[in-house]
C-alpha cells in the first residue's frame, strides 16, 4: 500500500494544482460545446431529411396529377379518333345520326369522314374548355375547328401545321399522339393554348390529322404545384415540349440525367443546384420533370437553420461567461495565492540562507520549535 500511495502521490498532486483544474475546467467547456454541436448538427441533419422526404412527397403527387391530366386527354382524342367513320367513299352515305349525337364533318372529297359525338362528349368539352380540330392531309394544312369550347381562340401557329406534314412525309409510321406548343420559349401562360394531334386513321396516311385545342390555364392548373417546384416535360425524344418557368440552369442539370427515373441533386459545386424527380408517365410517351432550387430548400428550412444558430450562439457565450466566471471567483485566486505563497517561502528560504546568525523560530503556546 505505501509503494502504490507513492506512484499515486504525483499523480494525484497534479491534478489538484490550480493550474490542472483550470484545464479541466477548459476541456469540459470544449466537450460540451462539441456535444451541444453535435445535438444541432443532428436536428438540422433531420430536419433537412424531413423536408426532402416531403418534397418528393409533393413531387410525386404532383407526377401523378400530371398523369392522370396527359394520360385523359391522349386517351380522349383516341376515343374520337376511333369514333371516327368514313364517309362519301364508293358511293357510301354515312349513317343518319340518332337522338342525341351530332355528326361533324371532316374533309371532303373521297377523303371525307364523320366523327359522331354524343351531347354528352359535347358538354364534356365544353365543361373542360376544348377544342377539336381537325388537318386535312397534303401539302396545303388547312385546320378546322369543329367545336368552339375554349375561351381564347387564337390563330393556330402554321408551324404546329408544317411539323404535321414533317410527320406526313417522314419514312417511319406515324405512332401515338403528339403533343405541340405555339409559345416561341416554351413556357406555359394562361393566354397560350397546346395542342395534341393524332392520325385520324393509322392504317390511312390521307385520313388527316385530329386535334384537341387545350388552354395554358387548365394544364397550369393541373400541374402547377407550389410545393413541388417547376415542372419541364419531355417527349420521347427528349425534348422539351413546355415548361412552367425559363431556366437555362436546370436544362443543362438535366443533360446529365440518363435514366427515366431519377430523384436526388444535381450540380458540380460544393453545394448541390437543384432537387430533381424525373418520371416516365404511364401510357403517354413523356416525361416529366420536376425541380426545385437548393436556395428555395435552405428558405423553407430557415426556421431550423434560425433556430439552431441562436442556440449555438445563446450557448457558446452563456457557458463561456460561466467559465469565465468559474476562473475569476475560484481558479484564479488560487493561482494568485500559490504564486504568492511560492514567492514568500522562496523569500524567506533565501534570507535564511544568507543571513551571518542562526534564526530559530519558537510556538508562544507551549515555546517548541
Amino acid at each position: 500500500s505505501m509503494k502504490l500511495k507513492q506512484f499515486f502521490r504525483p499523480l494525484d498532486a497534479s491534478f489538484s494544482t490550480s493550474i490542472a483544474a483550470r484545464t479541466l475546467l477548459r476541456s469540459f467547456f470544449v466537450a460540451l460545446l462539441l456535444s451541444l454541436f453535435g445535438g444541432f448538427y443532428v436536428y438540422l441533419s433531420s430536419s433537412f431529411e424531413r423536408e426532402i422526404s416531403q418534397r418528393r412527397g409533393y413531387m410525386s403527387a404532383a407526377i401523378l396529377e400530371a398523369q392522370r391530366f396527359f394520360t385523359g386527354h391522349e386517351i380522349l382524342l383516341k376515343n374520337l379518333s376511333l369514333s371516327a367513320v368514313p364517309s362519301g367513299r364508293n358511293g357510301v352515305s354515312p349513317p343518319a345520326a340518332l337522338s342525341g349525337e351530332t355528326p361533324l364533318a371532316l374533309g371532303q372529297g373521297a377523303s371525307a369522314w364523320t366523327l359522331w359525338l354524343t351531347d354528352r362528349a359535347l358538354n364534356y368539352l365544353h365543361e373542360h374548355q376544348i377544342n377539336v380540330l381537325y388537318v386535312k392531309a397534303g401539302p396545303t394544312g388547312h385546320v378546322e375547328r369543329l367545336t368552339q369550347s375554349a375561351r381564347h381562340r387564337l390563330p393556330i401557329d402554321q408551324d404546329i401545321v408544317s411539323q404535321l406534314k414533317v410527320l406526313e412525309r417522314s419514312p417511319m409510321p406515324v405512332k401515338g399522339e403528339y403533343w405541340f406548343n405555339a409559345t416561341p420559349n416554351l413556357v406555359i401562360a394562361d393566354s397560350t393554348s397546346l395542342y395534341l394531334f393524332t392520325l385520324l386513321d393509322k392504317r390511312d396516311p390521307v385520313s388527316g390529322w385530329l386535334g384537341l385545342e387545350i388552354e395554358g390555364r387548365d394544364i397550369s392548373a393541373a400541374m402547377d404545384r407550389k410545393h413541388a417546384g417547376d415542372f419541364v416535360v419531355l417527349n420521347a425524344q427528349g425534348e422539351e415540349i413546355f415548361s412552367s418557368a425559363l431556366n437555362p440552369g436546370l436544362r443543362r442539370a438535366m443533360q446529365g440525367l440518363s435514366n427515366d427515373r431519377h430523384f436526388g441533386f444535381t450540380g458540380d459545386g460544393f453545394l448541390p443546384d437543384y432537387l430533381i424527380m424525373r418520371n416516365q408517365l404511364g401510357y403517354a410517351d413523356l416525361q416529366v420533370i420536376y425541380s426545385m432550387e437548393f436556395g428555395r430548400l435552405l428558405i423553407a428550412l430557415r426556421e431550423p437553420l434560425l433556430i439552431t444558430l441562436f442556440l449555438a450562439l445563446v450557448s457558446t457565450i452563456g457557458l463561456g461567461l460561466l467559465v469565465r466566471r468559474i476562473e475569476r471567483q475560484l481558479i484564479t485566486p488560487a493561482i494568485y495565492r500559490k504564486q504568492a505563497l511560492i514567492e514568500s517561502e522562496t523569500f524567506s528560504r533565501a534570507v535564511i540562507q544568507t543571513a551571518p546568525m542562526a534564526l530559530c523560530v519558537l510556538r508562544r503556546a507551549n515555546g517548541s520549535v
